[in-house]
């Protein structure tokens, strides 16, 4: 019984190894950099200015900073995209839209030399070095395949993208919010589906949709921007007045986005019509 245990308990191991070795192909990209010989602080001001960045900016940053250490910390995001690329052969590099996941800077070994003084007296000098961590993965498609993988009604999924709209709209530019959130959100919504629409049609009716609503945000409480713009036109108007002017509009755009969600036909009407 014993020796059956241990065959057992043989196999379930190397099974899991296997399952690792397999998660790993597929997963994020993470390469090591070991002894680079540059302090740590220095090494972290250039960690901070590509975190969190798209690789295509981060590679420009890298490229043009004056700071010695950017030019090892280039070679390594080159070598990450490149194990990315190799671990994803079924995904173009150019629609990957990888980003910087994760990077750490840690301290590595420190060589202590002396270096001559006058008077027979020496200084000691300590050569520091530190170590690199750094990941790189497509955000957006891992986030879609999550919401996918989670069970969530593809209209809850909607409902709630465009109320982020709508509470970014208070504070954002509308180009900047679009700019910032098409790419996170699109994969999410060509994922799901809609009422069997293609993906040329889901493609359209979301941009329609996303647009609506980031104007709307520019127009309702607490924080709408165009109403304080108008009521300092009219300064004998009390800013609550504005507010309450609003309202009928906001009813209007609200019913309009609730008819545009259930029958995306309206929607796609002309462009169906004149597109072909």
């Amino acid at each position: 019984m014993e020796t059956e245990k241990k065959v057992k308990g043989s196999v379930a191991k190397r099974a899991k190894i296997q399952a690792v070795k397999e998660g790993a192909k597929v997963g994020p990209s993470t390469v090591y950099l070991h002894n680079a010989p540059t302090s740590p602080r220095k090494m972290r001001l250039i960690a901070d200015l590509i975190r969190g960045e798209r690789v295509n900016k981060a590679l420009n940053i890298l490229k043009y900073d004056a700071m010695h250490p950017s030019a090892k910390m280039e070679k390594l995001l080159l070598s990450a995209i490149s194990a990315w690329e190799a671990k994803h052969t079924d995904v173009k590099l150019e629609e990957a839209d990888l980003f910087v996941k994760e990077i750490y800077v840690g301290g590595g070994r420190i060589l202590k030399r002396l270096r001559p003084a006058p008077q027979g007296r020496a200084h000691r000098v300590r050569k520091r070095s530190n170590h690199v961590t750094l990941v790189v993965d497509r955000m957006p498609a891992e986030l879609a395949a999550w919401v996918q993988g989670s069970g969530l009604p593809p209209l809850s999924v909607i409902f709630a993208i465009l109320l982020i709209y709508i509470f970014l709209g208070c504070v954002m530019d509308s180009l900047a919010m679009s700019l910032l959130t098409i790419p996170i959100f699109y994969p999410i919504v060509m994922g799901l589906d809609f009422w069997g629409m293609s993906g040329p049609d889901k493609s359209l009716w979301f941009g329609i949709l996303a647009l609506m609503v980031v104007e709307i945000g520019l127009v309702h409480p607490p924080v709408g921007m165009n109403i304080y713009i108008i009521n300092r036109l009219a300064k004998d108007v009390p800013v609550m007045e504005t507010f309450k002017g609003v309202l009928p509009f906001l009813a209007s755009d609200l019913v309009r986005i609730v008819l545009l969600v259930f029958f995306p036909a309206i929607s796609l009407y002309l462009v169906h019509t004149f597109g072909t």
